[in-house]
């Protein structure tokens, strides 16, 4: 009998070491593992429960940062209330940082020819002229820092959106940036109604180009922001995109969007010229 309680002992001991190997595998490491092993405990669940995530489930796009900045109700409205060509680009997400009532930043990416690129956008719901200070990292699929975002006293006018696009070449943006700081002031400057006429041309070698025409009841003041243009598909989807050259012009070294039906934004901040 001894020997009886002996062997049933031994194979129980084997097959634990064996349920927890399998756990510990589950989360793709270690420390993955541990946290299904105890969830499995606390909560009883069984094994290949259908609310358990699969290891290589793919996240959304900026799903963590989303979630950590969630945009309120009340800025959710302002945001849909906007007449702007904010709402030409399909933003993949969009959420408010550091808690404040006045700026969403909406993120995107886009691809061309091998190069990934990640679009950002800051949009000012209030309706008095602030100016914005920040720290961020930008982070890859495998949640690699590739990009770091840092910029102090950038202007945003009232309802007005600025977009800064990154060129992160061969790593893939997930959408995720770890804010380290991100401020809102009021600003000094003064801000007067402008509006901006865009359109896709092309020069005397054939390159697509973008033209923009700002217009305002008195001179504008640009700072040390420039613009940035973008050529969207159908969707919204951004095609390409870049920073303005010279004269509210963006250009490119291409002659062909593929004989795609396409759109295109201009985004910069001005405010009046007080000297």
């Amino acid at each position: 009998m001894k020997k009886m309680k002996l062997v049933w002992l031994s194979m129980a001991i084997i097959g634990t070491v064996v349920s927890f190997a399998a756990c510990g595998d589950k989360g793709g490491s270690s420390d993955g593992g541990n946290d299904s092993f105890e969830e499995g405990i606390l909560d009883d669940e069984p094994e290949g429960d259908d609310n358990v995530p699969e290891a290589d489930e793919e996240v959304a796009f900026g799903a963590g940062v989303a979630a950590e900045y969630p945009i309120s109700s009340a800025m959710q409205s302002q945001l849909d209330a906007l007449d702007s060509n904010y709402k030409k680009v399909n933003w993949q997400v969009a959420y408010a940082p550091a808690d404040n009532d006045a700026i969403i930043v909406s993120e995107t990416k886009y691809n061309y020819e091998g190069r990934n690129h990640l679009v950002v956008a800051y949009t000012n719901l209030s309706d008095a002229g602030v100016k914005i200070s920040f720290e961020g990292y930008a982070e890859n699929t495998g949640g690699e820092v590739v990009f770091d975002i840092l910029e102090d006293n950038v202007e945003i006018g009232p309802q007005n959106t600025i977009a800064r696009d990154y060129l992160l070449n061969e790593a893939e943006p997930s959408g995720e940036i770890k804010w380290n700081s991100f401020t809102v002031e009021a600003s000094s400057e003064e801000y007067i109604p402008f509006e901006i006429t865009s359109e896709l041309k092309k020069d005397n070698s054939e390159n697509y180009y973008i033209e923009s025409i700002i217009d305002s009841e008195t001179r504008l003041e640009y700072g040390a922001d420039k613009g940035y243009g973008f050529v969207l598909d159908n969707l919204g989807n951004i095609i390409v995109g870049g920073e303005e050259f010279l004269n509210n012009k963006v250009e490119f070294n291409i002659k062909s969007f593929g004989g795609e039906e396409v759109d295109v934004v201009y985004y910069v901040n001005g405010y009046k010229v007080n000297w």
